[in-house]
């Protein structure tokens, strides 16, 4: 969805704010001088987010979730659980890429580690649940933050 945002300057010209956001997609914003530049570049934005050509996409695109564990792997010193954790996370979501794991993804993933027995045949408590999500939250954040 974009919208156009009209400011008059104090040397009397008039400024044109385009925004476009799409729900999964950071804001894009831009400043033209003529309304009808600025229209044109939401049509364009607009079509390049939904066909995915857009660079943001393009780059999101690129990084995997095996790629990030790989990382998190060699720059984190870990115990022995979290990366008992991480490789069944890695087992879950090894072809996704970062920007398609979407909380709907996560709580599926969740219910199949509550249901599923343990390679010793046992069944996961809540608790031990909570603390793979920990890990798992621990991993997306520094992908966010850190490695961008």
């Amino acid at each position: 969805m974009g919208y156009i945002r009209e400011k008059d300057l104090r040397d009397g010209c008039t400024r044109y704010y385009a925004e476009v956001q799409f729900k999964g997609f950071p804001r894009l914003t831009a400043t033209f001088s003529r309304k009808t530049d600025a229209k044109l570049w939401i049509q364009k934005t607009e079509n390049e987010l939904r066909c995915g050509r857009n660079q943001l996409i393009a780059d999101s695109r690129k990084r995997t979730f095996k790629n990030a564990i790989d990382r998190y792997f060699k720059e984190q010193s870990i115990s022995v659980v979290k990366r008992g954790h991480l490789r069944w996370w890695e087992k879950e979501l090894d072809h996704y890429y970062l920007k398609d794991i979407r909380p709907c993804l996560i709580s599926q993933k969740k219910q199949k580690l509550l249901t599923e027995p343990t390679e010793k045949g046992v069944m996961r408590s809540g608790s031990t649940c909570n603390r793979y999500l920990a890990t798992l939250s621990h991993l997306m954040s520094l992908c966010e933050k850190q490695w961008e």
